[in-house]
């Protein structure tokens, strides 16, 4: 299972972590197309290198919940990663999270897979305003 650490402000970024093209500075990184999210539509995916850390940035004055999903097929199936049963014995969704531009500047979720050949993408609910999101992974 990934490992994550998120970050909903950038002035709580620790120093060292490397950013892209929004508010978390550029570093060393792979590119992946920044794009708006859209209500109810799985993002682009990103397939990161397995055992480096990466990030997923979202920024924009909107708001949306989001969810990371993830695919060790290829990119043929996305599923959230879940643990553990709720009180309705449903799995608990893991890397689900909610931004809000208004009150947050920026958040940056990292997380890290041993596995290869992964994906991840992002999977918003209902889109209020813009929210643009953009992966990366410093990769020197």
């Amino acid at each position: 299972m990934p490992t994550r650490t998120v970050i909903t402000d950038v002035n709580d970024i620790p120093i060292g972590i490397p950013g892209s093209s929004g508010p978390f500075a550029p570093a060393s990184v792979d590119g992946y197309a920044a794009e708006a999210l859209v209500t109810s539509t799985r993002s682009t995916h990103y397939a990161p290198l397995s055992g480096r850390k990466c990030y997923a940035q979202l920024t924009g004055t909107g708001s949306a919940p989001i969810t990371l999903v993830y695919s060790f097929d290829g990119g043929t199936t996305y599923s959230p990663m879940t643990t553990g049963t709720g009180s309705e014995t449903a799995p608990i969704t893991v890397d689900a999270y909610t931004y809000n531009g208004a009150t947050q500047n920026g958040m940056l979720i990292e997380f890290e897979c041993d596995v290869t050949d992964y994906r991840v993408a992002i999977l918003p609910g209902t889109v209020s305003g813009t929210v643009t999101l953009d992966f990366f992974q410093k990769v020197a």
